[in-house]
């Protein structure tokens, strides 16, 4: 009787230890898969909007020339990803050929997708008073704005694109 009990409880062990060993490989292919995203390219923190010498809101039209999508789908965190566009109209206050976008949870399997692409969106500058989670937990950004603040959508407006 005890060697038919040992015998069941090696074969529970081994079954639980194989079973357990194919969870613990998902669990490390799925976070080197998450790691490469922030690997891949520097990181960059959002520029928020400090000073009074950029228009609050603003509507622009433009061509997407760049985007750094989050990596993972939003509910695993909460997170952006960032867009560059290349400025078609003249915005009154705004100095600059090109603007930068947070977009909350834009996360695309294929970036390439966007580029080249004419876009349109209802836009408000980035503050510190804005506390929402997509730019202050897990935010994806290559882009250096050298000082110009991130604009985010207005209402949680989404690319129009062309």
């Amino acid at each position: 009787m005890f060697k038919k009990f040992g015998f069941l409880i090696g074969l529970i062990v081994v079954t639980s230890c194989l079973f357990a060993k194919e969870s613990f490989c998902n669990q490390v292919n799925d976070t080197l898969r998450k790691r490469r995203a922030y690997v891949e390219y520097p990181s960059y923190p959002l520029t928020k909007y400090t000073s009074g010498s950029y228009p609050l809101k603003m509507e622009i039209e433009g061509v997407i020339v760049d985007v750094t999508p989050l990596g993972y789908t939003c509910g695993v965190v909460c997170g952006c990803g960032t867009v560059k566009i290349a400025l078609t109209n003249k915005i009154k206050g705004y100095d600059h050929d090109t603007l930068f976008v947070a977009m909350p949870c834009f996360s695309c399997p294929d970036p390439s997708y966007y580029l080249n692409k004419r876009a349109r969106i209802k836009l408000k500058v980035l503050t510190p008073q804005n506390k929402e989670c997509y730019w202050n937990q897990i935010s994806q950004n290559r882009f250096d704005s050298h000082g110009i603040p991130f604009y985010i959508p207005e209402d949680h407006e989404t690319l129009r694109l062309k």
